[in-house]
């Protein structure tokens, strides 16, 4: 396939990693898409099931479709961001799209995005969008998620506004970014730090670095929620979420420092508290776990500090 000059390259890097179950939709969305000029790489973390060979075979019957088509796989696991920035480091495009091998595309997806790109006066570094989650097979019941954080999305926030809001929680859907190619070369790619968690320490250092974070208000990209999604794991029994037991280090890391002083604090008393909740089992039924984090709760300096300041009729704080 040629390259259509009329329309910008985007590079779709598809992370993988024991994603033979559903890797084959993931890749056929991505050749369903009504945008033309597509690079399609995949990336797999030293899978131990068979999603290399699954891909290899697809690629060399669908590489037509695309104007190049790659396969890079390690020989060792290597964590999420260093995935990524295998493919990242061979791309070739203006944009890049990444998507896990068990999400897929809505067909129009990229050209939804480009064209907001094309059409707007800002010079767009980072767009994201809706999702559509759906559990196993079946997309029919999809449900479509808005970002709950309108402020963080309003026109009128700068990148500092967003900033400091990422400094608070992860507020974007790592499953519908555009990102220039440019822009993430030159900020070095996904932090490897962080072997789980490859989006929230970019927004950090995207929006740190002035670039702001835009979103268009459209569903583009279907989640799948199923049993290997840590981030989607429910479990009535838990008394934090799995995901935090990844996300320490990266908040001991990266927010601590930044926050101001009482929030500093706050937030050292709820890692303090999820690492003995952790080490307790983390089950809420368990009566000294379940103990230990009521006290922890109860104590933290940064939630006294909320409630004497609204027990004073102050408001409004900027901390």
């Amino acid at each position: 396939m040629q390259e259509h000059t009329n329309q910008p390259l985007v590079s779709i890097i598809v992370i993988t990693y024991n994603s033979s179950k559903f890797v084959l939709e993931t890749l056929e969305s991505a050749k369903a898409q009504t945008y033309s000029n597509i690079e399609l790489i995949v990336t797999d973390d030293n899978s131990t099931d068979n999603t290399v060979e699954i891909c290899k075979k697809w690629i060399e019957e669908n590489n037509h479709r695309f104007i190049r088509a790659n396969l890079v796989s390690s020989k060792t696991n290597t964590g999420i961001p260093a995935n990524i920035n295998r493919g990242l480091n061979i791309a070739k495009g203006l944009w890049i799209k990444c998507i896990a091998g068990d999400d897929l595309f809505r067909e129009d997806c990229l050209t939804e995005l480009i064209h907001y790109i094309s059409e707007q006066k800002e010079d767009i570094q980072v767009l994201s969008a809706h999702i559509i989650r759906f559990s196993g097979n079946s997309i029919k019941d999809g449900e479509i998620k808005k970002n709950p954080y309108t402020k963080f999305c309003s026109k009128d926030s700068t990148p500092m506004d967003q900033y400091n809001m990422l400094l608070r929680t992860n507020m974007v859907f790592a499953a519908t970014v555009i990102m220039k190619r440019d822009l993430l070369l030159s900020l070095n790619g996904f932090d490897e730090r962080f072997i789980l968690m490859e989006d929230w320490p970019l927004w950090l250092k995207i929006t740190y670095a002035g670039y702001k974070m835009y979103y268009l208000d459209k569903p583009l990209v279907f989640y799948r929620v199923h049993d290997n999604n840590l981030s989607q794991t429910t479990n009535q029994n838990f008394l934090y979420h799995p995901m935090n037991k990844i996300v320490i280090s990266f908040k001991e890391k990266e927010l601590v420092p930044r926050l101001p002083f009482i929030e500093r604090m706050g937030l050292k008393h709820d890692i303090l508290a999820m690492k003995a909740c952790f080490f307790l089992g983390n089950n809420k039924k368990n009566p000294l776990t379940k103990t230990v984090y009521l006290g922890f709760n109860i104590s933290n300096p940064f939630y006294i500090y909320l409630r004497i300041r609204k027990m004073l009729g102050i408001k409004n704080a900027n901390i």
